[in-house]
């Protein structure tokens, strides 16, 4: 096990978010997964480590706020009038 340390300094991007305050998070990985890391840093996507590592987290919380919105809206659309097998059915024929 390897632990790399996550540089907190932000360079600004058009892609990213910027944030005022930034703080250092020592992670430990497995070598095969800090080879991936630094592999995805030297392919020239990301300038550094902590430059893919912070884009990790924010797809991240992009996907959980894109769950968060469907649940809500789900549960706002009200009662189905489909019956569970329809639901199963419909959702079997989407993936075919």
């Amino acid at each position: 096990m390897t632990k790399i340390a996550i540089n907190a300094t932000m360079t600004p991007s058009l892609f990213y978010r910027e944030y005022d305050d930034m703080a250092t998070m020592n992670v430990s990985l497995p070598d095969q997964m800090k080879t991936w890391v630094e592999s995805q840093s030297q392919s020239g996507c990301y300038s550094n480590a902590s430059d893919y590592v912070r884009d990790l987290i924010r797809r991240d919380q992009d996907h959980r706020h894109q769950l968060v919105e469907a649940l809500i809206a789900g549960e706002q659309s009200g009662d189905s009038t489909l019956s569970v097998n329809e639901i199963w059915a419909k959702v079997k024929n989407r993936s075919s």
